[in-house]
């Protein structure tokens, strides 16, 4: 098996501008709820520190980019929801797609929730048309639960999304 290029670590306020530069990404934009144009002042403010909010970032070994972004949010002051957990955003550079990038952010967000936070649920939703998003957490156990519809709009058109979530006992 070949070694990956890339590191997985926590992230930090330093990490703005990489993270910054993924999330406005066209391709980030179509599979997400981002809107075009956003000042890297919101991607500063979104890496400041949050109780329940677990980010993590994918760094290119050999350039020391960023190349990766997941974030895991939870709600530990909920006492009836504390055992459950949502991965909110997985953002992988154009550059880095089909690298393994996205499998490792989901990989590591899943070890943290099982294995340090206890979680139950853990959820997400995929935008319809996003096949391999789809495939990959399917791969990782998530189950599709439902469609929301009209979830979000962009581009000109309405987006329905397939809610999924892998429960543990």
């Amino acid at each position: 098996m070949t070694e990956p290029t890339f590191t997985i670590r926590g992230a930090t306020e330093d990490d703005y501008e990489g993270v910054h530069a993924i999330l406005t990404s066209p391709h980030i934009m179509q599979g997400t709820l981002r809107v075009p144009l956003a000042s890297t002042d919101y991607s500063k403010a979104r890496l400041s520190p949050r109780n329940g909010v677990h980010q993590i970032v994918a760094v290119d070994n050999e350039t020391e980019e960023i190349v990766g972004f997941g974030e895991l949010i939870t709600t530990p002051d909920e006492p009836r929801a504390r055992h459950a957990g949502e991965i909110d955003l997985v953002a992988v550079s154009e550059d880095s797609q089909s690298q393994g990038v996205g499998s490792a952010l989901m990989d590591s967000m899943i070890d943290l929730a099982d294995n340090w936070l206890d979680l139950k649920r853990l959820s997400l939703i995929a935008f319809v048309g996003n096949d391999r998003a789809i495939a990959l957490y399917e791969r990782l156990g998530f189950e599709r639960e439902g469609i929301m519809r009209r979830v979000g709009y962009g581009d000109g058109d309405w987006m329905d999304a397939v809610m999924m979530a892998r429960l543990r006992d």
